[in-house]
């Protein structure tokens, strides 16, 4: 896996904390924790390429949108 943090223009530095780019490449499923964001409000997830699913309840795995928000605070 890699990560890349870029800084932001900064005229978006009141509302954008950094961009991270993670490239992985993994032949199994692999469970991924997300914690809170640098800045404390929602992280903005853009799924570039492939598609990422999420386990539910009933334990089978479902799609997620290629962009969505994700943290403590989603709205």
């Amino acid at each position: 896996m890699r990560v890349v943090a870029l800084p932001p223009h900064p005229a978006l530095r009141p509302y954008v904390v950094r961009y991270l780019g993670i490239a992985a490449d993994f032949s199994v499923p692999f469970e991924q924790a997300v914690g809170p964001s640098g800045g404390g409000g929602p992280a903005l997830v853009v799924i570039m390429e492939g598609a990422q699913c999420v386990a539910v309840p009933d334990g089978t795995l479902d799609r997620v949108p290629p962009a969505y928000l994700s943290g403590h605070l989603d709205q």
